[in-house]
């Protein structure tokens, strides 16, 4: 099927089901609540293209690139974004208005969501193993002195993922495997991680004040390098791991 012929069906609002599309550019897309459904892009740039509400399920997006295109509450279930001769090759996403989508069984590993709009967004059981997020945003300003965060991560792999200077006081990345991950200077105020993996990962000059860290793997975490962790909450038996990683011989 040919892109002109993909076009129509999308401006008749039809489903788009089984095609491959490679080497082309997608520019101003209009396929809002589109659904796609097993198909292929292959070295596409999507730019400025309106997906807000589309639907994308086994699809896959190898070495492909999304700039301010609208992606507001589209989902994503069983979708791969990674180079399968190049694993460590992800997708790129520069400048999206991301707000509300949902991500589940994804593999978005080594993906960049460069200053992307991702408040309200969910991911479940998604692969972010060394995904990067710089200047990406996951608050919403209802006036000019309040302002919201929400964001949720569950059963994630956020592995070497780099999350630096990212605010996400009052978000939820429950039962996620983030060893290594770096989270320097982040905003987690009352952040729920229960159940997640923080082992060894790069915490300095992080704000954990109220933060929920209960059944975390917490080895290696170095209370010491926070800017902040008052009214932080763990289980009894994790102080042990709390105070070996701040040096401190604990004997029985």
């Amino acid at each position: 099927m040919t892109e002109d012929e993909i076009a129509s069906l999308i401006a008749r609002r039809q489903p788009i089901v089984a095609q491959q599309l490679a080497g082309a550019t997608w520019p101003d897309v209009e396929a809002a609540e589109t659904e796609f459904r097993d198909c292929r892009f292959e070295d596409m740039l999507f730019s400025n293209a309106d997906f807000r509400e589309a639907r994308f399920v086994d699809c896959a997006f190898i070495r492909c690139r999304f700039s301010r295109v609208d992606l507001t509450e589209a989902r994503f279930d069983n979708c791969s974004f990674v180079d399968p001769d190049d694993k460590s090759r992800g997708a790129a996403f520069a400048f999206c208005p991301m707000q509300q989508a949902s991500f589940n069984n994804c593999n978005l590993a080594f993906a960049r969501f460069d200053r992307c709009e991702l408040y309200a967004s969910e991911w479940s059981n998604c692969n972010l193993l060394g995904a990067k997020f710089p200047g990406a945003d996951f608050s919403h300003a209802l006036s000019r002195k309040q302002v919201i965060v929400r964001v949720l991560f569950d059963d994630c792999n956020l592995e070497l993922a780099e999350l630096s200077s990212a605010r996400l006081s009052t978000s939820r990345l429950t039962n996620c495997r983030m060893r290594e991950a770096d989270l320097s200077d982040c905003d987690f105020r009352e952040t729920d991680f229960t159940g997640s993996d923080l082992f060894q990962a790069v915490i300095d000059s992080a704000r954990f004040d109220d933060a929920d860290l209960r059944d975390c793997e917490l080895s290696g975490f170095n209370l010491s390098a926070l800017a902040s962790f008052k009214g932080l909450k763990i289980n009894a038996d994790q102080q042990f791991q709390l105070l070996e990683a701040m040096g401190v011989d604990v004997q029985a």
